[in-house]
């Protein structure tokens, strides 16, 4: 499998880190590159909270059923994306 170049997913966005800077993620039984991960930064820790907080009230406003939906939704793409999820995690 490729490397690939990662980006933070904060807001409902892909993005870099503040920083710019990248760090190469390493297979421990091979030795080999499974990626490049964006260095986070206190500043980017700051975007993610305030994020968060701000989704939490319009989660929080849902209905169940929305809610479930939302749910089941996030389930079929891991679903959907479930080999290349596999691979990741057992490296």
């Amino acid at each position: 499998m490729q490397p690939k170049t990662l980006k933070m997913y904060i807001g409902g966005q892909w993005v870099e880190s503040k920083s710019g800077k990248m760090f190469e993620a390493y297979n421990s039984a091979t030795g080999e590159v499974i990626g490049s991960l964006p260095v986070g930064t206190h500043l980017d820790a700051q975007r993610a909270i305030a994020a968060a907080n701000e989704s939490k009230h319009k989660i929080a406003s849902m209905s169940v059923w929305d809610r479930a939906q939302l749910c089941r939704r996030i389930s079929d793409v891991m679903l959907q994306r479930r080999e290349e999820l596999a691979h990741v995690l057992l490296e």
